[in-house]
């Protein structure tokens, strides 16, 4: 908290009683929605890409504008040749329908 922009240290190691550990300097960002975003989809994506075999694609949607067209083109076509795919329209933020879903599959 707090420490966006600025130099911060931090002490990172497997082991939790300090042994072996080592010092890393980093800049966190500010906000960082768009990063717990990009994991939130990671995540996802990864749930469903191991336990369908590889066979399904994730693709998070999260709006009904050019976000989501954006976002489908960047995601769907990296995965194309799966045998199906969930599109993720949970927490979208509205729009038009997106055309551009629909025109690209």
């Amino acid at each position: 908290m707090g420490t966006a922009g600025n130099l911060t240290v931090l002490t990172v190691g497997s082991h939790a009683d300090g042994l072996d550990s080592r010092r890393v300097t980093i800049v966190p960002v500010a906000p960082d929605r768009s990063l717990r975003l990009l994991s939130r989809m990671e995540a996802n994506r990864k749930t469903v890409d191991e336990p369908s075999g590889r066979r399904l694609a994730y693709v998070y949607i999260p709006d009904n504008a050019a976000g989501g067209c954006a976002n489908f083109d960047r995601y769907y076509f990296s995965q194309v040749g799966k045998h199906g795919a969930i599109l993720d329209e949970r927490f979208n933020h509205g729009g038009d329908i997106a055309d551009c879903t629909f025109e690209r599959w």
